[in-house]
């Protein structure tokens, strides 16, 4: 989402912890702060999808310092193989859909799968899955808008992670 080139801070020690319904409706979500130089370049957050077909899809969401979605990837989810499961990159593309939105350059209503008027492609046979994964990062986004750059502010909470 970020390459390596990009950055030089250590995110797995320059991370925070938040606890906000916008990013998991029941646990504490991490924050990894990317930075070059000291600026801040990104934020990888932890964002959840509690009503997945199949249960909760956790997922990690990358948004630049101006609120742009970088990319977003699956970390754990039991979405039915052949269907939903089709959210993890190496089964198809549709995560790829998110990267370079944001809450500006997309109004409310685009927030949604094209069969009910919004900007995005539902997986076929999986339009839950879809739904789930399209509000979560929504959500994500419209978290790092509410909080602005007091996300990059706050004191690192984290020793490294093993």
């Amino acid at each position: 989402m970020i390459a390596g080139d990009q950055y030089d801070n250590d995110i797995f020690r320059d991370r925070i912890y938040r606890s906000h319904p916008l990013l998991d409706e029941n646990n504490t979500s991490t924050i990894y702060r990317v930075r070059f130089q000291g600026e801040p370049i990104a934020l990888v957050l932890s964002v959840t999808a509690a009503d997945g077909y199949n249960g909760e899809i956790k997922l990690l969401l990358c948004v630049d310092v101006n609120g742009v979605v970088k990319g977003v990837r699956p970390v754990r989810h039991k979405e039915t193989p052949g269907l939903g499961d089709g959210i993890e990159p190496k089964k198809s593309d549709w995560i790829y859909q998110f990267a370079n939105t944001s809450l500006s350059n997309m109004g409310k209503s685009a927030w949604a799968v094209k069969k009910n008027g919004g900007h995005f492609d539902a997986l076929t046979g999986a339009t839950i899955t879809s739904r789930a994964v399209i509000r979560a990062v929504h959500k994500g986004l419209q978290y790092v808008q509410m909080e602005g750059s007091s996300l990059y502010t706050v004191a690192s909470m984290g020793e490294e992670i093993k």
